[in-house]
């Protein structure tokens, strides 16, 4: 009887390990400077290794950060695991906040390990990210021949645990 719980036990939990986000989520001791909510999927995946906001984009994974006082934001496209860049064959991403509503195109900055001819870094300039607040909004692009859009939403600075 007991060896049967354990079975049964067992595998709830493959269940929910299977029905959750397939993309393991970012850890770190301190408190995440942004993360953000994929808004198609209802899942959250953390702080990226740039200290962005982590969304799905396609199949890969976008990383949105802003630098208020240069008034800049920077989209980093990575793998799966979501700390290794993917450097796409892109001269530039589409970016719309929804609040302020704004939109701007973001150029390849290419990242020193990029193969020639490919990115996996994007800046774009616009005053209205010299205030501090959490965007939100809609990347898009095209890569070789497909289109991609991902949603994302910052959400606010989780305080540092109390030691």
């Amino acid at each position: 009887m007991i060896h049967r719980w354990g079975w049964l036990i067992a595998g709830f939990f493959c269940i929910l390990q299977v029905a959750g986000c397939d993309k393991p989520a970012a850890t770190s001791s301190a408190a995440p400077r942004a993360t953000a909510k994929s808004e198609k999927e209802d899942h959250i995946h953390g702080a990226g290794p740039h200290g962005g906001a982590v969304f799905d984009w396609g199949p890969y994974h976008a990383e949105f950060c802003v630098e208020h006082p240069k008034q800049e934001a920077t989209i980093y496209i990575l793998k799966t695991d979501m700390k290794t860049h993917q450097p796409i064959k892109v001269e530039k991403l589409h970016l719309k906040i929804k609040d302020p509503v704004f939109e701007l195109d973001l150029m390849a900055a290419p990242e020193k390990n990029d193969a020639p001819g490919t990115a996996s870094c994007f800046i774009g300039k616009h005053e209205r990210f010299g205030k501090e607040q959490e965007f939100g909004g809609t990347l898009s692009g095209e890569v070789e021949g497909k289109k991609f859009s991902g949603d994302f939403q910052e959400l606010p600075e989780e305080p540092a645990p109390k030691k």
